[in-house]
């Protein structure tokens, strides 16, 4: 059965050509070395440190126990942040780095959530974000991760909450973006019947897109800023750049949907931990 993750989504919306070559022709491609991909794959390092940080809190280590380690200045900043603005519900049962996952249109549909933390009354999925800004609500809302694991948790609620899941509703489901760059202004994404219905047509779409295997369907992005913190760059001669320049180039925007994502270690595999969970959900 094919599976589609938010990041496969993600790469077919930015770039259609390089879905095929990732996941189509499955390509194996070494990775450019420019200053511009080179300062990603910091962001991305950084960023796992944080959701290990935040995993091995939750999973039952004081704060005490994790400063024992050494962090470099921008995690102690982000660490700081989470002790004085935790954004988890104090009452919640929590659950950490888990894999949600159901069928639908026969293809098997997962997904890796940082942190869900149910409420008798409603359950909140939360995402670690460490980029510079926050993201507009409004592209957030839209993106392939909000609208994925949402339309994942609630189908595998029952799992979540075997004595009440069955009733709980869409409603009762919000999609939490939590910075540690800017702790006082988290990203709520409260679910709804009607957002719901509409992912059901988005995601029958989305699979009958890439059911498609002739290359032909995938076109290369018109946009070549994307190509230059695409791993495939110098695969398709797109968004090169001389060794020289500069990561800080006027232009460069390491915040952007598709920068950010594109080290998403979290997406694409579990993260490698002690006591993460796997969660599949029913058919849809």
């Amino acid at each position: 059965m094919k599976q589609i993750s938010q990041s496969q989504i993600l790469d077919y919306q930015v770039c259609p050509w390089r879905y095929y070559l990732k996941n189509v022709r499955n390509l194996s491609w070494p990775e450019p070395i420019t200053p511009r991909y080179q300062e990603l794959a910091r962001a991305s390092r950084l960023g796992k440190s944080f959701h290990q940080f935040v995993h091995r809190y939750i999973q039952g280590m004081t704060f005490a126990e994790l400063a024992k380690q050494d962090y470099e200045p921008e995690m102690l900043n982000w660490i700081q942040n989470f002790r004085k603005s935790n954004p988890l519900p104090a009452e919640a049962r929590l659950t950490s780095e888990i894999e949600l996952a159901a069928t639908f249109e026969n293809v098997l549909w997962i997904g890796f959530v940082d942190a869900i933390a149910l409420l008798p009354d409603q359950a909140l999925i939360f995402d670690w974000k460490t980029s510079k800004k926050p993201g507009a609500p409004a592209e957030l809302q839209k993106s392939p991760q909000t609208r994925l694991y949402r339309f994942l948790l609630y189908h595998a609620r029952q799992d979540f909450l075997p004595d009440t899941g069955q009733s709980l509703k869409p409603e009762a489901i919000t999609m939490v973006y939590w910075y540690p760059n800017w702790p006082s202004a988290p990203v709520r994404l409260p679910y709804s019947d009607q957002l719901f219905r509409q992912d059901q047509d988005y995601f029958r779409q989305i699979a009958l897109d890439l059911s498609q295997e002739d290359p032909s369907f995938f076109p290369q992005t018109p946009d070549e800023d994307v190509c230059r913190s695409c791993r495939f760059q110098t695969f398709c001669r797109r968004g090169i750049q001389p060794q020289a320049a500069s990561a800080d180039e006027p232009d460069w925007n390491p915040d952007t949907a598709y920068a950010q994502d594109a080290f998403d270690f979290m997406d694409d595999e579990p993260m490698d931990s002690d006591g993460a969970e796997s969660v599949l959900g029913p058919g849809i």
